[in-house]
């Protein structure tokens, strides 16, 4: 792993983990107990090792080593879109250049379709008013028309009216007289001359009324050619307004596309539900920028994306709108997400709301209780990632992306756009701000030396895997010391009980061997010495005694077998009770363990039992005592020894003192069976004391047997315990080869 291949060393780390395991696999024991208990301690390991195995894998899949990345991750409305944004605008990322361009010449078509509009709108109302001028200038001649020829029609009228008079009069003359009927055929009356004269001003006026009428319908053709030329050119000027209507429709649609500020949230909800990546390329130097869902919006639903980002990234800017302190349930979670980082910066995204607060802040976007908030929120990130918190920056990205925008304006930033333009330049904004200063420093210094902050923030990302897998595997090897070494304790108890119970086994059975020879010696002697005073012959009394003795024999030799396998049942309850009870305290002080610790191995102690039960020791043991016994039955044949030295005293005394003295008779026979009591007693100890030595190697090898099995319980539970440890400084070795 020294030569450091960016793919290859993930693979060279999991390797590494495969032959761990193999390792381990090869020390599991026989014994199921403790067997069960490697295998159990094995698996958990393996697990781990899978875990960190699919981590290192996913950390290879997702690892980026041709571009340096920054993830802008922070709480939800931070800003953080408003902030990647202005940078991209600032910073000439590609496809954000190519948008504004894009945007600029829809924009040069959108204000000349507007003028167009407009020119037609201006040339539409001049025609109108033309129109509505000829209209009136027409409209009153038709009136004035209207007006004549109402009066000439009302001079008819009463023309009319005084002819009929005239004619009514001229028919009542008529009528009245011959003379007058002939001067009417004359024509000589005065009412017909009056007549006339009406008559011929009637036509007068009808001939001025037709005159008027026709002028009037010249008039009237002429209003009715106005507006006939007024409608149509008002339906083409309208069919022009239209289509350039549509024009600036799809042109203001297209400029919605392409103006700035598409990926910036409402505020009012988590905008970002997915990573979005944007490449840069400044003075030669390539880098990315993820912009992270907010981690305090709906976080199942993003939970994936943010840590999927956070491993590729190699240096994180955390974002922030509020100035007061990181408050725990956040802190865990970003001490979870970002303690594997490389490099971790604060970044304060200060709201300002108005121009107002702006032109209060003069030269210093930050005041002295801002700093300060900062300044603690800084060390509480020091103190929750370590090292990897690197500093903070500050900015106001809002007025900052106001200053640099292309907005259409029916969009929502417009109306503050506008509003901040009337009191500062461009220029102004973009230096109080600091976002010129951020654009700098990331530009700088952020992504200096890319190719080894890279490489250092990747491997950085495999050790923090790796060191969280050491720390799980600490705290269960810590655990498996705590378990084992309760159970060790109880083990060596165990041992010890049983070494007292078989020390007290061979002071048992040598007792039993004294009292059962002390018993016969009183039985046998009380028996003889009812014999002798008897005042027996010495033929009556080796026969007499020789008999008793036998008698004494087997019930010695019964009762030293019986009480050699009581004794040998004892044991092997004692056995059972120290195991049983050895069993039970393990158990119960575990449990005790366990309900007062947060433990990982809980469940693969509960069960834990001091079992040997299954090797038949105790039948081993009571077997030992049976063969033992049959070697006792075995044995009668030697007891005619001890009676034929007995024989060889009793011959040896005074027959003639004997046959004159009874008393010294019965002395003489007296002093021969204390000899040969004393004879037999010393024999059977000798034969006991050596049956006794080797019944009692045979059950200490079996003794022997039961300690080395709970030795081997023992040195089993230390061995996996070491394998605990081991696996713990290979990864350590794994980790400090990176």
């Amino acid at each position: 792993m020294k030569e450091f291949d960016q793919y290859a060393v993930y693979d060279a780390v999991n390797v590494d983990l495969d032959n761990l395991m193999e390792n381990l696999r090869n020390t599991i024991v026989e014994d199921e107990n403790v067997k069960s208990l490697q295998e159990k301690a094995i698996e958990r390991i393996s697990q781990r090792k899978s875990n960190l195995n699919k981590l290192i894998t996913n950390l290879k899949n997702n690892s980026e080593w041709d571009a340096f990345t920054i993830a802008f991750y922070g709480e939800t409305n931070a800003g953080k879109s408003t902030v990647i944004e202005t940078l991209r605008i600032l910073l000439g990322e590609k496809e954000k250049v190519k948008q504004r361009e894009n945007f600029n010449e829809q924009a040069k078509l959108f204000n000349q379709e507007e003028k167009n509009y407009n020119d037609i709108r201006t040339e539409q109302e001049q025609y109108k008013e033309e129109y509505e001028q000829k209209r009136l200038q027409l409209s009153d001649k038709i009136a004035n028309l209207s007006e004549k020829e109402s009066k000439i029609e009302e001079k008819i009228y009463a023309l009319e009216n005084n002819i009929s008079s005239l004619n009514y009069k001229i028919l009542l003359k008529m009528v009245s007289s011959n003379r007058n009927l002939l001067m009417t055929i004359l024509k000589k009356l005065p009412e017909q001359k009056e007549s006339k004269v009406v008559f011929n001003n009637k036509e007068t006026e009808e001939n001025a009324l037709n005159s008027v009428r026709s002028e009037k319908s010249n008039v009237e053709k002429d209003l009715d050619q106005e507006y006939s030329k007024y409608q149509t050119k008002s339906k083409q000027l309208d069919v022009e307004l239209e289509k350039i209507s549509t024009n600036i429709t799809k042109l203001a649609e297209t400029l919605e596309q392409y103006e700035d500020g598409d990926i910036i949230g409402d505020q009012r909800s988590d905008f970002t539900r997915e990573v979005k990546d944007y490449e840069f390329v400044v003075n030669d130097q390539k880098f990315k920028i993820l912009d992270l869902p907010g981690i305090e919006g709906k976080e199942q639903l993003v939970k994936e994306e943010i840590e999927k980002a956070v491993k590729k990234a190699h240096a994180v800017i955390f974002v922030r709108k509020n100035i007061t302190d990181v408050q725990i349930g956040g802190l865990e979670k970003i001490k979870k997400q970002l303690s594997q980082e490389q490099e971790v910066y604060l970044l304060y995204n200060k709201p300002v709301n108005s121009p107002r607060q702006l032109l209060r802040s003069k030269d210093s976007l930050l005041n002295d209780k801002e700093s300060k908030a900062l300044d603690k929120t800084g060390n509480t990130l020091k103190n929750s990632i370590g090292d990897a918190y690197s500093g903070y920056k500050f900015i106001s990205a809002l007025p900052a992306f106001l200053a640099v925008a292309n907005l259409y304006k029916a969009d929502r930033f417009y109306a503050k756009q506008q509003k901040l333009l009337v009191d500062f330049t461009q220029e102004k904004l973009l230096d109080i701000t600091k976002i010129k200063e951020l654009s700098a420093w990331m530009t700088h210094e952020l992504i200096l030396d890319s190719k080894k902050k890279i490489k250092l923030a990747n491997t950085k990302k495999i050790k923090y895997a790796i060191e969280k897998t050491i720390e799980d595997i600490h705290i269960e090897s810590e655990e498996w010391d705590e378990q084992t070494e309760i159970i060790h304790k109880h083990l060596k108890d165990a041992n010890k009980s049983i070494e007292n119970k078989f020390i007290n086994f061979k002071r048992d059975i040598d007792l039993v061997k004294n009292e059962a020879i002390s018993d016969l010696r009183v039985v046998a002697e009380d028996k003889i010495n009812d014999e002798i005073d008897k005042d027996i012959d010495n033929d009556t009394f080796k026969h007499r005694m020789k008999k008793i003795s036998e008698e004494s024999e087997e019930k010695l030799r019964e009762r030293y077998v019986s009480e050699l396998q009581n004794r040998a049942k004892k044991l092997t309850k004692e056995i059972d009770k120290i195991l049983e009870k050895s069993s039970k305290n393990i158990q119960n002080e575990l449990e005790f363990n366990i309900r007062n610790a947060n433990l990982n191995l809980r469940d693969d102690f509960r069960n834990f039992n001091v079992d040997i039960k299954n090797k038949n020791y105790t039948g081993e043991i009571l077997g030992i005592i049976t063969s033992g016994v049959a070697i006792l039955f075995e044995l009668a044949s030697g007891w005619g020894l001890v009676v034929a030295i007995a024989g060889i005293v009793i011959s040896g005394l005074s027959a003639i003192g004997e046959f004159l003295n009874h008393n010294y008779r019965k002395s003489n026979q007296r002093r021969a069976r204390s000899k040969y009591m004393d004879e037999r007693c010393e024999k059977y100890k000798e034969f006991f004391a050596e049956n006794n030595d080797q019944l009692s190697l045979k059950v200490e090898k079996e003794i022997r047997k039961i300690s080395l099995v709970l030795q081997g319980k023992k040195n089993a539970l230390e061995l996996t315990g070491k394998k605990y440890k081991e696996t713990e400084n290979k990864l350590k070795e794994i980790q400090n080869n990176l």
